[in-house]
C-alpha cells in the first residue's frame, strides 16, 4: 500500500488530507512541523510527502533542501502544498530544489 507523509501544521487542513487519502486506500501519516517530518521520513521514509512551505519549527523550504541534499532523499517524490496564494519567492526557491508547487 501507498504510504504518504502529510506535513502541515493547520489540524484541520492535516485531518482532512489524512481522511482523504485514507478513503482512497492510502496509508497517511501526518507531521505537524519541519523538525517531525525529517524525523518520520528518516525513521520510515514514505512513498510520497504531501508538504506545506509555512511550519514551524523547521520550515517547509528548509526541510526540502535538507531532503534534497541526502542522495537517498533526493528522488522522494514531494507535492508542495501553499494553501494561501504565495509570495513569488516562495515559489522560485521551490523550483530551485527541484519541487513542483501546487
Amino acid at each position: 500500500m501507498i504510504r504518504i507523509l502529510i506535513v502541515e501544521d493547520n489540524l484541520f487542513t492535516a485531518r482532512a488530507y489524512e481522511t482523504k487519502l485514507q478513503m482512497e486506500g492510502f496509508l497517511a501519516d501526518v507531521a505537524n512541523d519541519g523538525e517531525a517530518a525529517l524525523q518520520m521520513i528518516r525513521q520510515s521514509p514514505p512513498d510520497l510527502a504531501l508538504l506545506d512551505l509555512m511550519l514551524p519549527k523547521v520550515s517547509g523550504l528548509q526541510v526540502l533542501r535538507t531532503l534534497r541534499a541526502q542522495p537517498e532523499f533526493q528522488k522522494l517524490p514531494i507535492i508542495v502544498s501553499l494553501r494561501h496564494s504565495p509570495p513569488c519567492p516562495f515559489k522560485r526557491r521551490a523550483r530551485r530544489v527541484q519541487t513542483k508547487c501546487c
